[in-house]
């Protein structure tokens, strides 16, 4: 199986913070940019503890270079609606064949932060 094999059909979400009449601000989210990406569960040790101490479950995204994905950026699944949080900053994985992809570490969440 190719790694194209398992990318799926994403979507970067786009924020804007609007203020409220009370004073607050609110984040307002929409479809951004269609990528493709590779998602799978991160096996590392550090991913295991993570999930034994906090409950979480880490996943390793891989993506084109072209896309710009930082910290704390979602993105939508759209096979499933579910949305993936960012939650460590891109690195160019090595030269592999032909291929240059950005490696991420993310997480599910079940909503996107108001």
């Amino acid at each position: 199986m190719a790694l194209r094999d398992i990318y799926l059909d994403c979507i970067k979400m786009n924020k804007k913070v609007v203020s409220t009449p009370s004073g607050g601000n609110i984040n307002l989210w929409s479809d951004g940019v269609e990528i493709k990406a590779a998602i799978g569960q991160n096996t590392s040790g550090e991913a295991i503890q993570a999930m034994k101490s906090e409950g979480k479950l880490l996943y390793s995204i891989l993506i084109e270079p072209k896309y710009k994905i930082e910290h704390d950026d979602y993105i939508k699944v759209k096979k499933d609606g579910r949305f993936l949080r960012i939650t460590s900053l891109n690195r160019d994985t090595p030269h592999i064949a032909s291929m240059v992809l950005k490696q991420f570490y993310g997480e599910y969440v079940t909503e996107l932060p108001k």
